[in-house]
């Protein structure tokens, strides 16, 4: 007895036909998940970028900030330093006429 007179040749080559379309399914599906697989591995090397930057940019700004500070100490040295060099020459003066 062969398939040409079998009853469910019809049902058979449906479930082939089933077959062969799940298994581009299932191809298309691991492709996609690949290339997803592939997408978050750059994205997750574009954040270390990000975060990298960010860590410059935050020193940069830190230093930024300060700058004031130190230019300020800069100034009251030389005011200081100004002023007890006025004394010191003032009592010179007195103590060393000349």
């Amino acid at each position: 007895m062969g398939c040409e007179t079998c009853q469910y040749e019809d049902r058979i080559k449906a479930l082939e036909e089933d077959s062969r379309k799940n298994q581009q399914t299932h191809k298309d599906f691991y492709k996609r998940f690949e290339e997803l697989n592939v997408t978050l591995v750059m994205n997750g090397k574009d954040i270390q970028g990000v975060m990298s930057k960010l860590d410059e940019i935050s020193r940069d700004v830190k230093e930024i900030k300060e700058k004031p500070g130190k230019r300020y100490e800069t100034v009251a040295v030389c005011v200081i330093t100004t002023i007890v060099g006025g004394i010191i020459g003032f009592l010179l003066n007195g103590f060393l006429p000349m």
